[in-house]
């Protein structure tokens, strides 16, 4: 069974039926034709059945095809009709077209092929003329949605000819002109609506923008239709016709009248306050509402030690001492919320030689017209040598307090450990150092480990980097300790041991001071305090209260030692849970608290009491969040680092990271076991910093690539906004640090590579498809530049990496190929639809027939039932007998016998044939292989014929010979398959206008494959009419093509060319003869350079 083209036949002669049948059987148009004698039949059947297509004979019995046409029409029946005319009856013909048929045929000229070409015409046309009034709704709905926009949008637009004339002119241009637009329209934009001063101006950049026809903005003056001035900021573009050629000059604006008379009103104000400003005793300044400096007298510039213009990049915090920006960042919010409108308090600021400044500070806050803040009037007196002497006396009582406070918590300490860290941050917050180690000494080892670190706030903690060191690997260090000799070096670089001093710089370490510590008389180890800030000078007065504290603690571990070793296991949990500094608690599942340690108590305001009657949502800042965080525990069992915002009793916001897990207790119920860190003051740091660095982002924010700037020595100096877009990294987090540990999520072992090409040769290096990790978690690529930057002698003092994202730009050249691929499908479609449909119809028509058979076969089985009840009765009657011969004549069994197996294969032959084409187009057309991976070259091709058989099998027959040795290919397949198509289709059109120049036979198409180390071969020949050579070169060339208008683009073989070529670093060759046909022959190479480097 084959699938047929389903077409009625409307004539009252049965032997021209007969002779029609056999045309078609002749012909290549398989069909079902169902005859209609005359009119009113005709009619019946078109209205109760769905054709293809209608033959109608003019003349009927009962009527004519004339009548059955306007029937057709009045019931919106669009059926394609083709007229069949007896000689002579040419104008009957010409009516019946108007009338609506689709063609005609006079019955002397009825062949195959005539035949063939009319049904195929007219289904055709007829499926592009709906095709057609579709895309005309379309177009429609697309201008009037875009006259809308231009109607109803807020700002003026307005359209010009090439000659300057109005031909756009929406309603907010009614509004801002006082013009209307019947009044607008057509007139001259310059000379009518443009001041005469900026005229000239005007056409030169109207001229401009006409010749280079480019985008730009502009802001110029207009006139309103009563003569005044408006100033509008305008964004010009241009539109092309449907040729590319220009056509209109489009304009965008935004009345900015307003904000210039503002700006020129705060020039007066300005010239004003600048005598008073500049005339005044004390240091002024004046800072914006996050405090950048936006000017400063001569006064403050002398008090600090910077120029006008530094001070100008910077804010306050900048040079604000560290302990003092909390605070002050208080005062200035509450001044910006209204609740003061000034304040005086006595700060440290630090000068730009790194000296301390105090100062007395004014803030008063300046608010515009509404009783917003505008800026802030800051003035400042300097107090530094009355805060010295009174520096002198607080250190020397600090002094006395923390060798007070050591012994008080040595003679009361519980535990050793607490009274350790707590003596050790004592003694770090009191003599403000970096960072202090208490090491302890094994003697059975001869190892060194640091049992407990001190380090300051912004200071890494190190404790991986400072266990079990071996005395032999310190040996200077060791034998001084063991001497009970004191270590004091202001600078590391002087320290005459090389292994100490590689130790300490790996450290950060600046400056060091070592007391030796004995216990019992016996060397316990010693502990370092160190510097990774700045270099310092231990004075004599500050060593012995230093080894006055570390006798209390000899003294303390000496008679704690045997106390806390009893009790360590018992209080284990208990003394961490009570002595954390971080919240530790315990809460079910629901959020009911049920324990919470006194320093989470205290963190959050409320007693152990009154948290038992909450539920752990109240103190979430937004409760919904509590729900994301149940959510994860119940996913994962745990979470780590999570970050959470909480609040206090007195409604202050807290900032935690929380890491916690989730425990079954024996009841069966769900707990929370969490830690919560209070990083709410490092939040405020950062974003301190962040205003610290405001001015250099908003200065590299303008560069619209990724910046990264690393010195010499590997860290980073400049990082932009670009870059804390594209990789999720804030310049606070890496200025200062390693570049190579910045904490970019890309190919290091790429970018270390080119950096040291960089290096080498001396010169500038792109990288190009560089792949990183979006700070979404996506994948994107970017094009790298890496620039070395040298002084005058020629000396490297770092280099600059500029960033370019160009995931957008490879994601629409991805989109580019997928459309070209889907327009290629889209060109197949019809003949994919008929390869499809064909062996369907057959399939249904085979179903239908065993639907049929299948009852007649049990009718007869029934009956076969009934002889065989009474056969056990001994005696079947003659006329049930009988019946059963007639039955079985009428069914023919022998028929179905014959038919039966070869409708089963004929079914299963057609699924396959469907089943393969499907494959075939999920190969060709599939979206995700646009980059390039081992692929089967054989397989692709066998896909690209298959689902292109509908363009080549009537004009050709297509030969493959395929190497089966063909090794896999290091390419992008979806494009190998496109260029494998255009080739085809290529090949199908040159035979195709021989085959209709010619004789009615089919010409030949060979597809070859071969391997050649290191390239594999792709030969594809065929018989069409050849290329001459006078153009054989400029067939790869975009747009050129020798078929008519509207028979091809020119781009088959340009694309082709490009993908093979270009983007896969392989040869097209073509031979070609005029009459004889032509060959290409393709190599790829199995394996590109580049694709080598992508495989490694």
């Amino acid at each position: 069974m084959r699938n047929k083209l389903k077409i009625l036949l409307v004539d009252d002669s049965k032997v021209f039926w007969m002779y029609l049948r056999k045309a078609f059987e002749e012909s290549d148009v398989k069909a079902e034709i169902t005859g209609a004698l005359n009119m009113t039949s005709g009619i019946s059947l078109i209205k109760n059945k769905p054709f293809d297509c209608i033959i109608l004979d003019y003349m009927l019995p009962d009527g004519n095809g004339f009548l059955i046409l306007q029937e057709m029409r009045a019931s919106g029946i669009k059926t394609p009709v083709i007229v069949l005319t007896g000689h002579g009856d040419e104008q009957v013909a010409v009516t019946m077209m108007k009338a609506g048929a689709n063609d005609y045929i006079p019955k002397s000229q009825i062949s195959p092929g005539r035949l063939s070409q009319s049904i195929r015409s007219v289904i055709y046309s007829h499926l592009m003329e709906e095709h057609v009034k579709q895309v005309e709704k379309e177009l429609k709905e697309s201008k009037e949605f875009f006259e809308s926009i231009v109607k109803t949008a807020k700002a003026l637009i307005v359209g010009l000819d090439l000659k300057g004339f109005v031909s756009l002119f929406n309603y907010h241009c009614e509004e801002v002109t006082g013009w209307k637009k019947e009044d607008a329209i057509g007139k001259e934009w310059i000379p009518n609506f443009i001041p005469a001063k900026s005229r000239q101006q005007a056409e030169d950049t109207f001229k401009k923008f006409i010749d280079g026809n480019e985008g730009f903005e502009h802001e110029s003056p207009i006139l309103t239709i009563e003569g005044k001035e408006r100033f509008i900021d305008w964004n010009y573009s241009t539109l092309q016709d449907s040729h590319g050629n220009l056509s209109l000059v489009l304009g965008i604006g935004v009345d900015v009248t307003d904000r210039k008379m503002m700006e020129e009103a705060l020039r007066e104000s300005e010239q004003r306050f600048r005598v008073i400003f500049e005339g005044a005793a004390l240091g002024i300044a004046l800072a914006d509402n996050k405090g950048h400096i936006l000017e400063s007298n001569t006064e403050f510039q002398k008090m600090l030690g910077y120029c006008n213009e530094e001070l100008r990049k910077m804010v306050f915090t900048d040079f604000t001492h560290p302990d003092d920006v909390l605070i002050d960042s208080g005062l200035h919010k509450e001044l910006m919320a209204g609740e003061r409108n000034h304040f005086h308090i006595e700060k440290r600021y630090i000068r730009k030689d790194g000296e301390l400044l105090w100062a007395s500070l004014t803030v008063s806050l300046v608010r515009d017209t509404n009783g917003n803040p505008k800026f802030a009037i800051v003035m400042v007196k300097n107090i530094t040598e009355g805060k010295k002497a009174e520096e002198s006396l607080r250190r020397r009582l600090s002094y006395e307090k923390l060798i007070a406070n050591v012994s008080y918590i040595a003679a009361s300490a519980e535990d050793i450990k607490d009274f350790l860290y707590d003596s050790l941050q004592r003694i770090g917050q009191t003599l403000d150092t970096s960072r202090i180690l208490f090491w302890e000494y094994a003697s059975d080892t001869d190892i060194y480990s640091n049992s407990y670190e001190w380090v300051d706030a912004g200071v890494p903690s190190q404790p991986g980097e400072c266990q079990r060191i071996p005395s032999s690997t310190v040996p200077w260090f060791d034998a001084m300790m063991k001497k009970n000799e004191i270590i004091n070096y202001s600078d590391t670089e002087i320290i005459p041991s090389i292994q100490e001093k590689e130790l300490l710089h790996s450290l950060g370490v600046k400056s060091i001071l070592a007391i030796p510590l004995y216990v019992n008389k016996t060397y316990h180890g010693f502990i370092s305090f160190y510097q990774t800030q700045k270099y310092r000078v231990w004075p004599d007065e500050d060593i012995d209260i230093l080894k006055t504290i570390v006798q209390i603690i000899a003294g303390t571990i000496e008679r704690k030692g045997t106390e806390n070793a009893l009790r360590l296991s018992e209080d284990r949990y208990r003394s961490i849970f009570e002595g954390s500094k971080d919240t530790i608690y315990i809460v079910s599942k629901d959020g009911s608290f049920i324990e919470v340690n006194p320093a989470g108590l205290e963190l959050i305001g409320y007693t152990m009491d009154e948290l038992k009657l909450m539920n752990e949502t109240q103190v979430y800042v937004d409760p919904s969040k509590r729900s994301a965080y149940v959510q994860e525990m119940q996913t994962k069992g745990f979470v780590k680092d999570y970050p959470v915002e909480l609040k206090k009793k007195n409604g202050q916001t807290i900032y935690g990271l929380l890491s916690a897990t989730a425990k079954k207790e024996q009841n069966g119920q769900v707990q929370f076991q969490g830690i919560l860190r209070d990083i709410t003051e490092s939040k405020k740091a950062e974003e301190a910093l962040r205003e610290a660095h405001a001015q250099i982002k908003q200065l590299l924010a303008s560069i619209s690539s990724i910046l990264i700037g690393v010195s010499s020595n590997e860290l980073v100096n400049q990082w932009n906004t670009a870059a804390e877009k594209s990789f999720g990294i804030t310049a606070g987090e890496v200025l200062g640090k390693s570049f190579l540990k910045c904490g970019i999520q890309w190919d290091w072992g790429k970018v270390v590579k080119h950096l040291d090409i960089s290096k080498e040769k001396n010169l500038p290096v792109q990288m190009d498809d560089l792949r990183y990790t979006r700070p979404d978690g996506k994948d994107g690529l970017l094009r790298l530049h890496i620039n070395l930057i040298e002084d005058t002698a020629g000396r490297q003092w770092g280099y600059v990496l500029l960033g370019t994202d160009i995931t957008e730009q490879k994601r629409i050249e991805s989109q580019l190929a997928l459309s070209q691929k889907m327009e290629s499908i889209g060109q197949l479609a019809a003949g994919i639809a008929h390869e499809i449909n064909t062996p369907m119809q057959y399939i249904g028509d085979n179903t239908r027939f065993f639907k049929d058979t299948f009852r007649d076969i049990l009718d007869m089985l029934e009956k076969y039932k009934d002889i065989l009840i009474k056969t056990e009765g001994g005696i079947v009657p003659v006329e049930l007998i009988e019946e059963m011969k007639v039955m079985e004549k009428k069914l023919d069994l022998e028929y179905l016998t014959e038919e039966t197996p070869r409708a089963i294969e004929q079914s299963l032959e057609g699924i396959d044939r469907v089943r393969k084409l499907i494959l075939a187009m999920k190969d060709f057309s599939h979206p995700g292989r646009s980059e390039k991976s081992l692929s089967d070259i054989n397989k692709a091709i066998e896909s690209t014929v298959t689902i292109s058989r509908n363009e080549w099998k009537y004009v050709a027959d297509l030969e493959t010979i395929l190497d089966p040795g063909l090794p896999l290919v290091f390419c992008a397949i979806d494009q190998i398959n496109q260029a494998v198509l255009n080739m085809i289709v290529n090949a199908a059109q040159a035979i195709k206008e021989i085959v209709k120049e010619g004789p009615a036979q089919k010409g030949k198409i060979t597809i070859e494959t071969s391997y050649s180390k290191p390239f594999i071969e792709i030969t594809i020949r065929d018989t069409g009419k050849g290329i001459p050579q006078s153009i054989i070169h400029k067939i790869f060339d975009p747009f050129f093509t020798t078929k008519e208008v509207g028979k091809g683009t020119g781009q088959g073989l340009t694309i082709s060319h490009d993908i093979i070529v270009n983007k896969h670093k392989g040869t097209i060759e073509v031979y070609s003869e005029v009459g004889k046909g032509t060959v290409f022959v393709i190599k790829l190479p199995v394996h590109s350079e580049e694709d080598k480097k992508q495989v490694l």
